[in-house]
């Protein structure tokens, strides 16, 4: 019932926010953050109307999503964490979304093992706007030259672009990264 609960509250703020950026609420996507939590909780959450969860560890995402995939199969699986190259191949069978394409080799193992797979797959290329080397992500200054050369790889379908600000305490503060990124 918590569940249930937070994401109606989430869900009214999320229609606040978008209403004051003069945006439709339908066009926010809500992605659940799943890591570390245990498949009962994850089946509330999709019980309370949650449809796509975001992993960030392949190795704890694999059985979830295989318990899950059979009996929840509109549910979609978003690869939310640092990508290795050597774990590719194994994310491709597992997510429907790889959130941190951040390296033309990357992008380019990505668009061979999709093409062996014979899948387009989609991705967001993730830019590091604050430019801390704690965090993953092309630098901003790089992210349109590695989106020319992704252009030609057939097998990525390019999505969009995502960025994570630093942590702090007032969301102002984090703004401009997500501005920068625009």
């Amino acid at each position: 019932m918590q569940i249930a609960q937070n994401l109606a509250e989430l869900e009214r703020r999320i229609a606040a926010a978008a209403a004051r950026a003069g945006r439709w609420p339908q066009d926010i996507k809500l992605i659940a953050v799943s890591k570390t939590v245990p498949v009962e909780l994850i089946e509330q959450a999709i019980g309370a109307g949650i449809t796509a969860f975001g992993e960030s560890r392949l190795q704890e995402a694999v059985p979830k999503v295989n318990l899950l995939r059979a009996k929840y199969p509109q549910i979609n699986w978003h690869m939310i964490g640092h990508l290795q190259r050597n774990k590719v191949k194994q994310a491709l069978e597992v997510f429907d979304l790889i959130h941190s394409v951040d390296s033309e080799k990357l992008a380019r193992e990505i668009g061979i093992r999709g093409q062996g797979l014979g899948i387009r797959v989609p991705v967001l290329v993730e830019v590091n706007t604050c430019g801390e080397a704690s965090k993953y992500g092309v630098p901003a200054e790089e992210a349109v030259a590695l989106l020319k050369v992704m252009a030609g790889f057939d097998n990525i379908q390019v999505q969009g672009l995502m960025t994570i600000a630093p942590i702090v305490t007032d969301p102002g503060k984090a703004r401009p990264y997500f501005t920068k990124l625009r």
